[in-house]
């Protein structure tokens, strides 16, 4: 079978490019900084903090509850869609555990219900966790992907973690929750 010339030069542009893509990836790029965090300051928490939601078990959730309380808002979704958000979930519930003075919220988004229930279920998270399937939590706290953390002190101010290339370590998670309840 031959090929035809709209083939071989089909064929010929996708070798080249291939090619490209090798050499491309074996340069370094020495100029390229070190990825971090988006950290984001978050105002008026306590506006973003007035809705309803509803918990992965099907009851209501009223976030004016965390009104006047150091939170921590984790945004995750289901290890189809975040691997990272896997490897977080036993860290939250221990930090979450060891820190009850601090108000802690999940917000799932981006996956199906079952496979958020059954994170919560594995990973023994005793907190409230939501389902935000019409992203509505995720864009009041612009969060763009998961994981992402909202760390709001009790007088309603805070910040937004956003960090896609590794999982929040324990020791980290720990620092920023003390830092929530420091005077």
């Amino acid at each position: 079978m031959s090929m035809t010339p709209r083939v071989w030069t089909t064929s010929k542009k996708f070798a080249v490019l291939a090619a490209a893509v090798v050499v491309a990836g074996m340069v370094p790029l020495a100029a390229a900084p070190p990825a971090t965090a988006d950290e984001k300051p978050l105002g008026d928490n306590h506006a973003r903090l007035k809705f309803y939601g509803t918990e992965l078990g099907g009851g209501l959730f009223d976030g004016r509850t965390l009104i006047g309380k150091p939170t921590v808002i984790w945004f995750w979704s289901p290890p189809s869609l975040c691997g990272i958000c896997l490897a977080e979930a036993p860290v939250i519930s221990r930090v979450a555990a060891a820190n009850p003075q601090v108000s802690f919220l999940g917000v799932a988004g981006r996956g199906a219900v079952g496979d958020m229930r059954g994170i919560v279920a594995d990973n023994n998270l005793k907190f409230p966790n939501l389902t935000d399937a019409n992203g509505q939590l995720w864009q009041a706290f612009y969060v763009p992907w998961p994981p992402a953390w909202a760390f709001i002190r009790p007088d309603g101010d805070g910040y937004l973690i956003n960090d896609i290339t590794a999982p929040m370590t324990e020791d980290v998670l720990s620092a920023r929750v003390a830092a929530l309840t420091a005077p």
